[in-house]
């Protein structure tokens, strides 16, 4: 049988495994074949109804190609985030939302990094492209 503190982190785990699917921008399809488990696991797992031995919570975050220390960041402020949640009385899925709002406002901010960084590779390697005659790069 699992302490109220195995239950809760288990409960802190769900709540990851969702936002790193968004923040990924993975369907749960995606992160169910990447992972070697079914769809419908993933499903239940994310709507509360089903709580991921921690082998396969483990295996999702590989399949999501996420390195284990991020994974540990993001528990650790999922907790924080919960406890204070915990203090203005709402329980523990009342935290989801504004966590799946702090996922999309990550990805959207990654993707316009990764962006960035592409537009930067295309302006160098156009001015890198543009020799002198008679002289080759």
């Amino acid at each position: 049988m699992r302490t109220a503190q195995e239950e809760e982190e288990v409960d802190d785990e769900q709540i990851a495994l969702a936002m790193l699917r968004a923040f990924r921008g993975m369907t749960q399809e995606e992160v169910a074949a990447a992972a070697g488990i079914g769809k419908a696991a993933v499903s239940l797992q994310e709507s509360g109804r089903q709580k991921p031995r921690r082998s396969t919570f483990q295996q999702e975050v590989q399949g999501m190609d996420v390195d284990p220390l991020r994974v540990e960041d993001l528990l650790r402020w999922i907790r924080a985030a919960r406890a204070d949640d915990r203090k203005k009385a709402g329980g523990p899925w009342s935290a989801l939302p504004r966590v799946e709002a702090a996922a999309e406002e990550l990805r959207k901010a990654y993707d316009a990094l990764l962006r960035e960084g592409l537009a930067l590779i295309e302006e160098r390697r156009r001015l890198y492209s543009r020799s002198p005659p008679g002289v080759r790069l």
